[in-house]
């Protein structure tokens, strides 16, 4: 009985993690994605110039 009271105690902290997690996944996905775009801008940017 007490793995199955640890089980869905851990379950219930995954549920609430897991919005935390998924905030940060698109935070970084977000940021990846502005970085990426800014190394394009800056590699048109050079073409441009040279």
């Amino acid at each position: 009985m007490r793995t199955f009271q640890t089980a869905k105690f851990s379950f219930l902290l995954y549920l609430g993690r897991k919005n935390d997690i998924q905030s940060l996944l698109l935070k970084h996905h977000a940021k990846s994605r502005y970085m990426n775009e800014l190394e394009n801008d800056s590699i048109w940017w050079k073409f441009f110039i040279s």
